[in-house]
C-alpha cells in the first residue's frame, strides 16, 4: 500500500514530467497550448536536454550541488511505472518522444542526454520492453550514422539490444524476400563490432526464427533475383561468408534437420542455370566430407542419403567431384 510520502513522490515526479514536456514544447514557435503533443514533436529543433533538465530541477527547488544526483532520474524514466500512451496521461517525456521518424534530430539528442546523464538508467531504458531500439537495424528510415550511434551506445552500456530474445529484428530482415542495401550495410557494421558469431544468434520466438540469419535468407529470400539495384549477390556473399558456422546450424522441422545445405539441395537443382551453380559453390565450399555422413532425420539418413534420394544431379555431381566419391542416385 502506498504511503502519503510515496504518493507525494509520485505526484512530484508526474508534475516534473509535465513541466519538462512543457519546457520542450515551449521551444516550438507559435505554440498553441490547446494542441496535442504530436502536433509539436516534428517542429521542435534539436536542443540541449542536459541544460533543460538542470534548469527544471533548479527552478523547482533542487540545490545546485544536487542536480546531477541520480535521485531525480526517475523523472526521466522509472521502470516501475505503468506505461500509458494516452495523450492525456502525464507519462515521462521519453515515452512521448519514442517516434524517431517524427523528429530524428530531437530523438537522437534525447538519447545522447540519457546516455550521458546516467549509464545505469540508459541501460535499463535500452533493455526495456517499451523501447525496442534494436529496430533501428531494420528500418531504412533510421540513417546509418544514427544506427552507428545507437550501436556505440549499446556497446558502451553492455545492453546487447540486438540479441534481445523479445525482439526478432534480425529474423524479420532475413526472412523477407529482399534485404535492402541500407539493412545489409547495418548488418555488416553489426558484425564488424560484435564479431561474426552474432550471425549465429536467433531470437527463438518461433520455429521460423530458429533458422540462422543466412539460412532464413537462403530459404525465403529472392536469391535467384539478378536485380543489380538490390545488390542481391553482395548480400548473399556477405551472409554466406561472414559466419560459415551459421550454414551448418540447423533447426528440427518435422523431425528433420534443416540447414543451408538442405535448403540449397531443395532450391538449386539446375545444372544449366549459372545462378544455381553460383549459390551451390558459395555455400558448399564450407561443406566437408564428415558433413556428408551427418544424420539428418529420424530414419537415420545421412546427407549423402538425402542427396541420392533427391535426384538433384547438380548437388550430387558437385559433391562427387569435390570428394572424389560415387553417390548412388536412389531417386527412382
Amino acid at each position: 500500500m502506498s504511503t502519503p510520502a510515496d504518493m507525494d513522490a509520485v505526484n512530484w515526479k508526474l508534475t516534473m514530467r509535465k513541466k519538462f514536456v512543457d519546457m520542450i514544447i515551449s521551444l516550438c514557435p507559435m505554440t498553441d497550448p490547446t494542441l496535442s503533443w504530436c502536433c509539436f514533436v516534428d517542429k521542435i529543433p534539436s536542443c540541449d536536454f542536459t541544460k533543460l533538465f538542470e534548469r527544471l530541477l533548479l527552478d523547482n527547488g533542487v540545490p545546485a550541488e544536487s542536480v546531477h544526483s541520480d535521485l531525480y532520474d526517475k523523472i526521466i524514466f522509472d521502470e516501475n511505472d505503468s506505461v500509458k500512451f494516452d495523450d492525456d496521461d502525464d507519462v515521462c517525456f521519453f515515452i512521448r518522444q519514442t517516434g524517431y521518424w517524427s523528429n530524428p534530430s530531437l530523438y537522437m539528442s534525447f538519447l545522447s542526454f540519457i546516455f550521458n546523464r546516467n549509464k545505469v538508467l540508459a541501460k535499463k531504458i535500452f533493455q526495456s520492453t517499451e523501447f525496442n531500439f534494436a529496430s533501428c537495424i531494420r528500418s531504412d528510415l533510421v540513417t546509418h550514422d544514427d544506427f552507428e550511434t545507437i550501436l556505440a551506445y549499446d556497446v558502451a552500456l553492455g545492453s546487447d539490444i540486438f540479441r534481445n530474445k523479445r525482439y526478432d529484428n534480425l529474423h524479420n530482415i532475413c526472412s523477407g524476400g529482399i534485404i535492402s542495401v541500407a539493412q545489409i550495410n547495418k548488418l555488416k557494421k553489426l558484425v564488424s563490432v560484435y564479431g561474426p558469431d552474432i550471425m549465429l544468434w536467433t531470437s527463438n520466438n518461433s520455429v521460423g526464427s530458429s533458422y540462422t540469419n543466412v539460412n532464413l535468407y537462403l530459404r525465403f529470400g529472392y536469391i535467384m533475383d539478378i536485380n543489380s539495384g538490390q545488390k542481391m549477390d553482395e548480400t548473399l556473399d556477405f551472409l554466406i561468408n561472414s559466419c560459415p558456422l551459421a550454414l551448418k546450424q540447423s533447426v528440427d522441422i518435422r523431425s528433420e534437420k534443416v540447414n543451408a545445405y538442405t535448403i540449397v539441395l531443395e532450391r538449386c537443382d539446375s545444372a544449366a542455370d549459372a545462378r544455381h551453380q553460383m549459390i551451390l559453390h558459395n555455400v558448399f565450399q564450407y561443406f566437408y566430407l564428415a558433413d556428408l555422413y551427418t544424420i539428418y532425420n529420424g530414419k537415420g539418413q545421412t546427407f549423402q542419403d538425402l542427396v541420392g534420394e533427391s535426384g538433384n544431379t547438380l548437388v550430387l555431381g558437385y559433391l562427387e567431384k569435390k570428394f572424389d566419391i560415387r553417390i548412388p542416385n536412389t531417386s527412382g
